[in-house]
């Protein structure tokens, strides 16, 4: 199961051209791969070295912030996308003027980094190695970051609640019944209220049915 957290700081910062000294000297196991491969396909095209290029995608109604640099680093299991960006400035169409004084001040942060993590682990040591990697090069705190939506905003301020975080065991549950094969046995199962053991490699596709007794060992220990 593919799991994605993000990490975020915000901060001011003058010299934003650090960024690429500041990784130049990762921690062991992890490898640069977007700054690599961009050298490599300038060399092999015999130009110089182009700088980054970020396409930004804009939403109705938002105006994205600006990324000024990004690198992608990876482990043996993990991958990490690190995006600095500059913060955007509200205009005079982001808040009615009863609600003018939300506005950011000029000592407001002006940057944030922001990584992305991909891998398995929901408690990844490679995450946290990271994170203090960049905390103690660039001296903030990163903390947790989530996409917001309006739709979610106005449930919460509404009283609503977010579910909480799943436990492990509701986790391996998930992750067993992401294979698809297993789900539909699981499913067939569910609605006979039971099944002859005969049966159940006809509840499954033609190109399934060897793995029956691995799913059914699965399901069982699951049970």
């Amino acid at each position: 199961m593919l799991v994605h957290q993000m990490r975020r700081a915000s901060f001011n910062m003058d010299d934003v051209a650090s960024f690429d000294r500041l990784l130049g000297d990762l921690p062991n196991g992890f490898k640069r791969a977007l700054y690599p491969a961009r050298a490599r396909l300038a060399e092999l095209l015999g130009m110089p070295n182009p700088e980054l290029t970020v396409v930004q995608r804009r939403t109705r109604g938002t105006r994205p912030d600006i990324a000024i640099d990004a690198e992608m680093v990876a482990t043996e299991s993990s991958l990490f996308v690190l995006k600095l960006s500059q913060l955007r400035r509200p205009s005079s169409f982001d808040f009615p003027p009863a609600a003018s004084g939300q506005r950011d001040s000029d000592d407001d942060p002006q940057y944030a980094l922001t990584v992305h993590y991909f891998g398995q682990q929901i408690e990844s040591e490679e995450l946290v190695t990271l994170c203090s990697y960049l905390e103690e090069q660039f001296t903030f705190k990163l903390s947790r970051y989530f996409y917001s939506a309006g739709a979610f905003d106005a449930l919460k301020e509404e009283g609503r609640t977010s579910p909480p975080m799943p436990t492990a065991d509701e986790l391996a549950a998930a992750e067993l019944l992401s294979d698809k094969a297993t789900r539909m046995l699981a499913i067939a199962i569910r609605q006979a209220s039971g099944l002859l053991v005969n049966d159940l490699s006809r509840q499954l596709p033609q190109d399934a049915r060897s793995r029956v007794d691995e799913i059914r060992s699965s399901l069982e220990a699951r049970a």
